[in-house]
């Protein structure tokens, strides 16, 4: 049976290096990356370094680069990662309140998906809300 990217050396030396294009691409620090991702910097550091680290650390930092979940597969599998989608977009009321967005569309995506796939896009949901939030009360960098 193959080894996993994530478990070979090759595969952590090419996730490496695309972080730093990503971050020079967005014009931010480790610091403000780590943040953005809810770990800490040491923890990006280990990640430059080619030091494996847990799949939902991973998963973060997908979340924190704006990358699309399993992009960190597809890096270490000498592919391009691929940009978040766009989940929900929608406009704001004159108070500046979220407008009702209807979520029939995504229901029917999540059927489509394994146990495995919806509890990663929970996940991944959820570091986002909670990053969002953060930047709201000021604590995390604004998107550029």
């Amino acid at each position: 049976m193959p080894e996993h990217p994530m478990e070979h050396p090759k595969g952590r030396t090419r996730l490496a290096h695309a972080v730093e294009r990503r971050i020079d691409e967005m014009g931010l620090d480790y610091v403000d990356v780590a943040r953005e991702a809810g770990f800490t910097v040491e923890t990006l550091i280990k990640i430059r370094k080619g030091t494996k680290v847990a799949t939902r650390t991973y998963r973060k930092l997908e979340a924190g680069l704006g990358w699309a979940t399993y992009s960190v597969d597809r890096v270490m599998e000498g592919r391009d990662p691929e940009r978040a989608p766009q989940l929900i977009t929608g406009t704001r009321t004159v108070d500046d309140e979220p407008a009702k967005i209807s979520y029939a569309p995504i229901e029917e995506q999540l059927q489509d998906l394994t146990p495995e796939e919806q509890q990663s896009l929970i996940d991944y949901l959820a570091d986002v809300a909670e990053l969002h939030l953060r930047r709201q009360r000021g604590d995390g960098p604004e998107r550029s």
